[in-house]
């Protein structure tokens, strides 16, 4: 796809969100944020990025960038509880983003992604399971 979109300000954030059509529904997968300030201007960009959970588009579009920007979806969801206390630490002392954003991450924050991730997961686990009983009878 090529798409062109008008920008007011460097800290506008851009959300692709992802559907899946189910019968006569869509329902929504995920998304992937954007601070328009952390693209680089005039440049045509390409690669893959994180689809985060659909569960955490909560708060508001800066919460939620400069928290992904701090820990990836797949290392906050596989973390022990006292590895996120070591992280949001570890963020504390530095900047919290590498982002132009100034917003801090919470403790409470990087828990509740941690929890989605580990629901997704399980969830996702156990349609894995019943796919494979239900594919392994002859």
């Amino acid at each position: 796809h090529n798409i062109k979109v008008g920008i007011i300000s460097p800290v506008s954030m851009l959300r692709l969100q992802v559907y899946d059509q189910q019968g006569r529904k869509e329902v929504g997968l995920g998304f992937v944020e954007v601070c328009v300030g952390d693209i680089p201007h005039g440049k045509a960009i390409a690669g893959w990025l994180e689809l985060r959970f659909q569960e955490n588009l909560k708060t508001n579009a800066h919460q939620r960038y400069t928290s992904h920007c701090a820990i990836r979806e797949e290392d906050v969801s596989q973390s022990t509880l006292e590895e996120l206390g070591a992280a949001h630490k570890k963020l504390s002392k530095r900047a919290a983003s590498r982002s132009h954003i100034g917003t801090k991450v919470s403790l409470e924050d990087l828990k509740a992604r941690r929890q989605v991730g580990q629901r997704i997961m399980a969830k996702a686990e156990a349609m894995s399971a019943g796919c494979a009983g239900a594919c392994s009878k002859p």
